[in-house]
């Protein structure tokens, strides 16, 4: 009898959506340092990646990119709601966040890939970068909307952002043969 009204309160809880609170100007400046700062890491944790890696080594990184890119795809998701029911900033906000605006490219990613590729680790990164690029996208058109003064600055970020993210999923759907020779002879891969 006493779980019945526990479990009541707890099923309520669980299924009531709160409104996601309006942004400010220098926590939406926040949010885009921490999703760069994530991509920083990651570009380091990959680059560390030696280029006749174990297999463990492999599936370790492979596991941290996917870790990393759902906390940001997470992230991107969480401001975009955030942003749908925030008011647009006056100029002066805009102009914050069109600073922390960064260009992050990944093209450290996309170098490493033969080492993924030798492993047959490729899929679920590409996977997760599709998700990327889909929240980006959101997040983009969010913004537009929060910071309607700086839409240039947004759809030039946008692009970059786009572009890269574009290039590495392109590498990593590519159909590759690991290669019993690696690391002398990379893994022959071949366009999806």
């Amino acid at each position: 009898m006493l779980f019945r009204p526990i479990a009541l309160l707890l099923c309520s809880v669980l299924f009531v959506q709160a409104a996601p609170a309006a942004l400010t100007p220098p926590q939406v400046v926040t949010n885009t340092g921490v999703v760069t700062s994530i991509y920083g890491k990651l570009n380091t944790a990959v680059s560390r990646l030696s280029n006749a890696p174990s297999i463990q080594d492999a599936q370790t990184v492979e596991q941290r990119i996917i870790t990393d890119f759902q906390t940001v795809v997470a992230d991107l998701d969480n401001d975009t709601n955030a942003a749908r029911t925030t008011p647009p900033f006056a100029d002066n906000g805009a102009a914050l966040v069109e600073k922390a605006l960064k260009k992050t490219l990944m093209t450290t990613l996309i170098e490493k890939k033969p080492v993924f590729a030798e492993f047959a680790l490729t899929v679920r990164i590409a996977a997760s970068l599709g998700s990327l690029e889909s929240s980006l996208d959101s997040f983009a058109i969010a913004l537009n909307d929060l910071i309607p003064t700086r839409k240039a600055a947004v759809s030039q970020a946008k692009a970059s952002l786009d572009s890269s993210a574009k290039s590495a999923r392109t590498k990593y759907e590519e159909f590759c043969i690991p290669s019993p020779l690696y690391p002398t002879l990379p893994p022959i891969c071949a366009g999806a």
